[in-house]
């Protein structure tokens, strides 16, 4: 198998004389970093292929990147839904490898004291105010 490093990405390819077909695999937080800060990789694809060929050609470019998918902490998407190594990839296919991502406060980790209030306050307990003002 040849490959060949581009400008935007990796060219590599999958099977023996089959015709190629061009994906695009866009990257994002942690993989955008793995990837010396490329949004996105062109990867050529032979007939019939998979995301685990797909995941196969970015393991060997990128081996940080592939082992954060076999481990499950980046998620593959096609045409913008989860997928699964068995997920048909075609040529025109967008394919996002997707780093954890979370919203909502800032708190540090060792910040637990306004979680615990919250966490032990009673709702709906008989004589609360229910938003009275005493």
């Amino acid at each position: 198998m040849t490959g060949t490093a581009e400008r935007h990405g990796i060219t590599e390819s999958t099977g023996t004389n089959e015709s190629k077909r061009m994906i695009t695999v866009r990257l994002f937080g942690m993989t955008k970093s793995l990837a010396d800060n490329q949004s996105s990789l062109t990867l050529a694809l032979g007939k019939n292929q998979s995301v685990k060929n797909v995941i196969e050609l970015v393991n060997k470019r990128y081996p940080k990147i592939g082992e954060l998918i076999y481990q499950k902490k980046v998620l593959v998407s096609v045409n913008q839904e989860i997928a699964h190594a068995d997920t048909k990839v075609q040529e025109g296919d967008e394919v996002a490898l997707l780093p954890p991502f979370a919203g909502g406060t800032a708190a540090g980790p060792g910040d637990g004291a306004s979680r615990q209030s919250i966490a032990k306050s009673p709702v709906g307990s008989a004589g609360e105010n229910h938003g009275e003002v005493e």
